[in-house]
């Protein structure tokens, strides 16, 4: 069956399974994709990653496995897996259909270095590395066919700017836990050590004018809680912005992000 094939066409710019996990035996350097099928970034080419639909075979839809330790088709566009870097993941594919459709990671969000005779891509989502440029344990969940979630298995840690007791609105750099391209809503974490009832903790979306989360302390004791945000891109970085009427705040953390594909 042609890529091209009107009868395995969906809807515009869909993307069915795909889903990504690190690797059960090999987690620090490689992703399983799940089988699955996605438009690609030009709306043209409908691209079949694994036995996604099963077509008269009798076997289970296989995972792909992308491996960072190859370059290449499921491997790596270019250079070799750095440390604390964001990648972005692909499925590839050739409109002529020679070559299979595979996957490949890269540090663009729009342009992977593809290898020879594959003309389609689309981005299924982005992962990131550690100080040892292993692969970060994450989770993900499909919200719906072109939002995904993405969790950590453990919480990234964003600098508290000013010491946690600006009085005034303080940018922090999210791009810690959130990937600069196509991110949307991120779940927080966060930490308010407040001095008396009354005291007065706010974020917002980086640069924009209204209080988005509003904190009044009941009692003096440590307060902690989640919320969603989405941050707002400054100077190509993901930011949030707190201020605080009295007290410190001492931690906050990305839980995970949702990624518009």
């Amino acid at each position: 069956m042609s890529q091209l094939d009107p009868i395995v066409n969906g809807a515009s710019l869909y993307i069915n399974g795909l889903i990504i996990s690190n690797n059960g035996t090999t987690p620090h350097t490689k992703l399983d994709i799940a089988a699955g099928q996605a438009r690609d970034s030009n709306n043209l080419v409908d691209m079949i990653l694994g036995d996604y639909l099963n077509e008269g075979t009798g076997t289970a839809n296989a995972a792909t496995t992308l491996n960072f330790s190859v370059k290449g088709a499921n491997g790596i566009d270019v250079g070799t897996i750095a440390a604390t870097t964001w990648y972005y993941i692909f499925i590839i594919a050739d409109s002529s259909n020679k070559n299979a459709t595979a996957t490949i990671a890269s540090l663009s969000a729009t342009a992977p270095t593809l290898p020879f005779g594959y003309d389609s891509i689309r981005c299924i989502g982005s992962v990131k590395t550690d100080g040892s440029a292993f692969l970060l344990k994450f989770y993900e969940t499909n919200n719906n066919s072109t939002n995904r979630f993405f969790e950590w298995d453990a919480p990234i840690a964003v600098t508290v700017t000013d010491s946690g007791t600006s009085a005034t609105y303080s940018a922090m750099d999210f791009s810690t836990g959130v990937p600069v391209s196509n991110y949307g809503k991120v779940t927080v974490y966060y930490i308010w050590d407040p001095n008396a009832a009354g005291d007065i903790l706010d974020f917002t979306p980086a640069g924009a004018t209204g209080d988005y989360l509003v904190n009044t302390a009941i009692t003096t004791a440590i307060q902690d809680g989640t919320f969603s945000i989405k941050p707002l891109t400054v100077s190509s970085v993901p930011k949030v912005s707190y201020k605080i009427s009295a007290g410190t705040l001492t931690g906050v953390k990305v839980m995970g992000y949702d990624m518009n594909l």
